[in-house]
């Protein structure tokens, strides 16, 4: 028989910090892949974490993230060209134009399309997609066409209405709160059409209609509902809901970028002169920062207010470029390929971006993307919507109870305490195990391959959180022995590796200390699991309690 009062049970309790797996310093690049042409479009993400690219493959390849390289889910091969970036709608379904002038909707999932529309064929007017789609609230799918039309194409695949403006555009919509739709043209125009496809109003930049007014980028738009866009004759405009200019800012050469807006109002742009800028509400220059030769890539904006944009700095090499708030750069990685994608940022903080090489580059950063700020990228979030969504994230008010089970085990992992999350992925060492509608997740029977470093990515319509990193761990062997001279009880825990383990115990739950743990021994038993015997003295006829933390 045991004796009694050492340790009724074993608690895993007390993780210190976040953290995420695989991590390396900022800037790092961490993997890459190859689509097989190359990528104009920016990287799209899931809800459960899945990336989503085509390339001039004609490809739209989906990748699983995991801890190491990603995992090819599936490709779609398409009859042409995909230069624009997908949309996701509420239900997963993968929103991709095509240069034959089609849009087609895959399944999450298989890679297979639902449905495919050729764009302009019932007005016999086809077109280029070069322009990303979007996704009004109702779920509309908004696509131009270098035909010179804006479609809107129900979620079944019918066309809905479709507009007619007479010009090349490659200029993706952006939405409104009130669903009304902006976008630009080769004309030197910014139309706003209602969600019935109805002309509110256009706005024509100086020198519309010339070639050096062009407007390829894409519209943004601030909490107060004001629009902004860049031109080929090198102003950045600043128009209100109604159509009236507020202000324009000058720069040397053209503004291709769709500009980033901060939770100040203030926007980040580009010019080809090959500067970044952040001009305020007011259209005044808080600071500029000279790069190199900026094509199309716009800037995006993270939780931290660091600011990362690309630049072609000659000889084949592009560079990404990290900025801290206030101008300062910070970090710059080079990449031996031309960039024209957009940047996107994982909830957990890996950078994304495609480029002429056929490459996905995932690069190490410090945070996720701000989805408090008004519009911090091109296409605005991570899902590629293009639209003002009010409402708040999910919130993690207590992470994940770490657990602990014998072999064979079963048990749950789950929330202390969350908020206003609609999906939850569940990721193992950095890779998704599956997504469900609740805050738990079932482990076991416990297997060597469930021990590992576990977290949650829980989104709802606004974006995504992570949660803090807990672990699932292994109890083995309870016995007792000398440990010089004093009767102890060792016990042994297969736990993830990690170089920041500590062992505390306690006899109230309230105080917790080292001196009365003594690690006996610590071996690897693979490249992820390490195995820690323990030994914790004599309490007397008490409860005791351990307690494991660790730094991930």
């Amino acid at each position: 028989m045991m004796p009694r009062g050492l340790v009724q049970f074993v608690l895993f309790v007390g993780l210190i910090g976040a953290g995420k797996i695989g991590q390396g310093a900022t800037g790092d690049i961490l993997w890459t892949y190859d689509t097989g042409g190359p990528v104009f479009a920016s990287p799209t993400l899931g809800r459960d974490g899945t990336i989503y690219i085509g390339s001039n493959a004609s490809s739209c390849v989906a990748l699983s993230p995991t801890s190491g390289d990603p995992v090819e889910k599936w490709t779609y091969m398409a009859n042409d060209w995909i230069d624009a970036t997908a949309a996701i709608g509420e239900d997963g379904t993968v929103y991709v134009g095509t240069y034959d002038s089609t849009l087609v909707a895959l399944d999450p999932d298989t890679g297979e399309a639902k449905w495919e529309i050729t764009l302009g064929e019932g007005e016999g007017l086809f077109g280029v997609v070069q322009g990303s789609p979007a996704i009004t609230s109702e779920g509309l799918i908004i696509v131009i066409t270098s035909a010179g039309l804006t479609h809107a194409i129900l979620p079944s695949g019918e066309e809905a209405w479709f507009f007619e403006f007479g010009a090349d555009s490659r200029s993706s919509p952006a939405i409104d709160l009130e669903d009304r739709i902006y976008f630009g043209a080769d004309d030197g125009l910014l139309r706003c059409l209602n969600v019935s496809g109805e002309l509110e109003w256009s706005f024509a930049v100086d020198g519309a209609g010339e070639e050096t007014s062009r407007i390829y980028g894409s519209p943004s738009i601030d909490g107060d509902g004001n629009v902004y866009v860049g031109a080929g004759n090198g102003f950045l405009y600043s128009v209100d809901a109604a159509g009236q200019l507020r202000w324009r800012f000058a720069t040397p050469e053209a503004v291709d970028v769709n500009p980033a807006v901060d939770a100040e109002n203030n926007i980040y742009f580009a010019s080809r002169n090959g500067s970044l800028y952040c001009v305020s509400q007011e259209g005044e220059l808080c600071w500029s920062n000279f790069l190199g030769d900026i094509f199309y890539s716009s800037p995006i904006i993270d939780a931290n207010g660091f600011v990362y944009i690309t630049y072609f700095g000659g000889q084949g090499s592009s560079y990404v470029v990290a900025f801290a708030p206030g101008g300062a750069e910070v970090w710059q990685t080079e990449i031996t390929a031309i960039i024209d994608s957009s940047l996107v940022l994982t909830p957990d903080g890996t950078l994304l971006v495609g480029a002429f090489d056929g490459l996905v580059y995932a690069i190490e950063s410090d945070a996720g993307q701000d989805y408090t700020v008004p519009w911090a990228r091109f296409r605005r979030d991570t899902r590629g919507r293009g639209r003002v969504i009010e409402g708040a994230l999910p919130e993690i008010a207590e992470g994940l109870r770490p657990l602990v089970l014998p072999q064979g085990g079963t048990g749950r992992l789950d929330f202390g305490d969350t908020q206003g999350g609609e999906t939850f992925a569940w990721r193992r060492d950095g890779e998704t195990l599956g997504v469900t509608a609740l805050p738990n997740w079932t482990v076991g029977p416990l297997s060597q391959g469930d021990i590992a470093f576990y977290d949650v990515v829980v989104s709802n319509e606004v974006g995504e959180v992570v949660s803090p990193m807990s672990c699932v761990a292994q109890l083995g062997d309870l016995r007792w022995s000398l440990v010089d001279g004093v009767p102890s009880l060792s016990m042994i825990i297969s736990h993830p590796v990690n170089d920041g383990i500590a062992f505390r115990d306690s006899s109230d739950l309230m105080n917790w200390g080292v001196d009365g743990v003594t690690v006996i021994r610590s071996e690897n038993l693979s490249a992820d699991i390490q195995e820690t015997e323990i030994a914790l003295p004599m309490r007397g006829d008490r409860e005791g309690y351990v307690r494991m933390e660790w730094q991930p």
